[in-house]
């Protein structure tokens, strides 16, 4: 009879299943634990694998610099990083920039914002003062997932980057706009706040940084949605529109019937439409809608898939999904939070 070792090796496995017909019920039993325990006892012996976590690259304006905002008065120069943002203030002067074909005119009041991957290239930037905070966008989305302000509407047409979830269809890449003088100089301000902690790192610096980079964000998108407001007066094409989604956003509403209420044609509607208020009809419309519904999970008592039929929406699935994407929680979560 064949002799079989304490020590057989996981290797010998397959031979040693081969010669075992001869044994016994028993001892095959036996055979196949010590197989299985030697198996086991070298896979154990095997050093663990060290789990390598993948390398994201954090744009870091300044090397010397372990923190994710930079003000600068210099325009931004050099090729694009897909992790940064700027936010550039017009202080003072007349010119223009380039973002890719298209060339736009700028002056004192001017705010200019630049999602990641793309960039601007400002013609004789000489004759122009500003001030270009540089922001990692990794560090925004982390400290934004805490702000109110983020599932605003203005705020997401400004950072479509910073979104919660995934960006809107249709953002602009490269945002220009003009703001009152009261709110320009606010942002000014707050720029230099951000710029003073920064260099001079008192305790808790970074802790004010950041509360200022909030209070920048929070003033800016309440400045977009002013110019955004005083857009629409300026056009009342487009406003009509707008006051069309308003009235029937709970009926099915298309973009024919929207150009025919602003009596243009459907592609100068789409265009101007956007161009007016940085987002398409149909990113508009579901916007009306979500807030619709958000303010009835507050304040009624009505059913989940009764809000969602009311406010528009035709599947009760699609609504929950737009309103998780939107508000980063399901209505479910979202009225209870309201309701403690």
């Amino acid at each position: 009879m064949l002799a079989v070792g304490p020590r057989l090796m996981a290797a010998d496995a397959g031979r040693s299943l081969q010669v075992s017909h001869g044994f016994s019920t028993p001892q095959r039993t036996g055979l196949r634990l010590r197989i299985r325990t030697a198996a086991m006892r070298a896979r154990a012996a095997k050093p663990a694998r060290a789990i390598r976590k993948p390398h994201r690259k954090v744009c870091r304006p300044d090397s010397s610099l372990s923190f994710p905002l930079k003000v600068s008065p210099a325009p931004p120069t050099g090729p694009a990083d897909r992790q940064c943002a700027r936010i550039i203030l017009v202080s003072g002067g007349a010119g223009s920039f380039e973002a890719g074909r298209r060339t736009q005119e700028v002056s004192m009041g001017h705010v200019v914002i630049v999602s990641p991957g793309y960039s601007v290239r400002f013609v004789h930037p000489e004759n122009l003062q500003m001030r270009v905070v540089s922001l990692d966008v990794p560090a925004l989305r982390a400290q934004a997932r805490h702000w109110d302000i983020a599932r605003s509407a203005n705020f997401k047409a400004l950072f479509p980057f910073a979104a919660l979830r995934s960006p809107q269809r249709g953002a602009q890449k490269v945002l220009d706009f003009c703001l009152i003088s009261q709110i320009f100089e606010q942002l000014l301000a707050l720029a230099g706040e951000i710029e003073r902690e920064i260099a001079e790192q008192h305790p808790g610096w970074r802790d004010l940084a950041s509360l200022h980079f909030q209070h920048l964000c929070i003033a800016a998108a309440r400045g977009y949605a002013q110019q955004r407001r005083t857009s629409l007066d300026t056009d009342r094409r487009v406003a009509r529109a707008v006051e069309y989604i308003d009235r029937n956003f709970r009926e099915e509403i298309t973009v024919d019937a929207l150009a025919h209420a602003a009596a243009m044609s459907k592609r100068n509607f789409y265009r101007l439409f956007r161009q007016t208020l940085g987002l398409t009809p149909n990113a508009h419309l579901k916007q009306v809608r979500l807030t619709r519904a958000s303010e009835m999970l507050r304040l009624s008592e009505a059913t989940i898939t009764e809000i969602c039929y009311d406010c528009g929406f035709t599947d009760s699935n699609f609504f929950s999904r737009e309103f998780r994407r939107t508000h980063g929680m399901s209505p479910t979560s979202y009225r209870r939070i309201w309701r403690r």
